[in-house]
C-alpha cells in the first residue's frame, strides 16, 4: 500500500459522514481515512486517529484503503457510494477499476447496481468463488431481480463450483424466462441441482441421450428401430441368429436383460 505524510493527521473532526462499506477480507485500518469529510473506512475502526486525505484523487484513496477487491466488493463499494450525495460522481471509476484489473463501463455499472440487490447469501457464493461479471452478467436479461432472488439463496447450502455455479445461473436465467414456477426450480432431494434444471431446461435432449444409451447396451446380435405408431414410438428389435438352438440361446440372454 502506498502511504502518506504524516502531516495529514488530525486529531479530531465532527461533522463526518461514514462510508456503509466493509470489505470481507483485508482493508486498512490503523487510521480513520477521510476524503472530503467522508470517512471511507470507519466499519472497521470507529475510533482510531484521523488521516485527511482530501487533497488525493479520490479513486487511488478507495484503492489505498480497500486494496484488491473482488468483483461483488466492486459492486457493494458503489452500491455505498450512490447512498452519499454527489460522492460517486467525484470518483474515476475507470480508473479505479483499470487498478482493480477489471474494465469499466455502461454494461459493468449497471451490473454492480443489480448485483447489490442480490441475496447476502448468493453475494457470499460469489465473493468466495471470485464470480466474474462475465459470471454474473446473465441475470441481467431478468428486469425484476425480486422473481430470481429466492432461488439465488440456494447457492450457499448447495454450495457449487464457481463452473457449475455459473451454469446454474444461465438455466435459472432462461427457465425463469421461459415461464417456469419458481418452485418447480427449487434444488430438491431426488438429484443434484444442476441435473434436475439441465432436464427442465433440455427434455429433448436427455429423452434421446437415453434411448441413445438404452441402445448402446443391447448385444451386438440385436438390431433396435425406432417406429413411429400413432402418437408414440415404438421399437423395432431384430435378431440375428444361426439356428434354433442359437436363437433359444440367445433369447434367454435377452430375457436377463434388465430394460426388457
Amino acid at each position: 500500500m502506498t502511504w502518506y505524510a504524516l502531516s495529514v493527521f488530525f486529531a479530531d473532526k465532527s461533522d463526518l459522514i461514514s462510508l456503509n462499506f466493509a470489505p470481507r477480507s483485508h482493508c486498512f485500518s490503523q487510521a480513520r481515512v477521510e476524503w472530503n469529510d467522508i470517512v471511507l473506512n470507519s466499519q472497521v475502526c470507529e475510533s482510531k486517529a484521523l488521516v485527511d486525505l482530501s487533497a488525493e484523487e479520490p479513486s487511488d484513496v478507495l484503492f489505498d484503503v480497500f486494496g484488491d477487491l473482488s468483483f461483488v466488493e466492486i459492486a457493494e463499494l458503489y452500491a455505498a457510494c450512490t447512498k452519499i450525495s454527489g460522492f460517486i460522481q467525484k470518483i474515476s471509476w475507470p480508473l479505479f477499476c483499470q487498478r482493480q484489473d477489471m474494465q469499466w463501463n455502461e454494461k459493468t455499472e449497471q451490473l454492480c447496481e443489480a448485483v447489490a440487490q442480490l441475496p447476502p447469501k448468493f453475494l457470499a457464493w460469489a465473493h468466495k468463488k471470485q464470480a466474474s461479471p462475465r459470471d454474473l452478467q446473465p441475470l441481467m436479461a431478468i428486469k425484476d431481480l425480486a422473481v430470481v432472488s429466492p432461488l439465488l439463496e440456494h447457492f450457499e447450502s448447495q454450495a457449487p463450483s464457481r463452473s457449475q455455479g455459473k451454469m446454474i445461473i444461465d438455466l435459472l436465467v432462461d427457465l425463469t424466462l421461459s415461464n417456469h414456477d419458481q418452485t418447480s426450480l427449487e434444488p430438491d432431494k431426488q438429484s443434484a441441482w444442476y441435473d434436475k434444471l439441465y432436464k427442465m431446461r433440455n427434455p429433448m435432449t436427455v429423452a434421446r441421450d437415453k434411448t441413445l444409451r438404452e441402445d448402446e447396451q443391447w448385444p451386438q446380435y440385436v438390431q433396435i428401430h425406432n417406429q413411429r405408431q400413432g402418437d408414440r414410438i415404438v421399437k423395432k428389435m431384430q435378431i440375428l441368429y444361426s439356428d434354433n438352438k442359437d436363437l433359444s440361446k440367445k433369447l434367454g440372454r435377452l430375457s436377463e436383460m434388465e430394460h426388457l
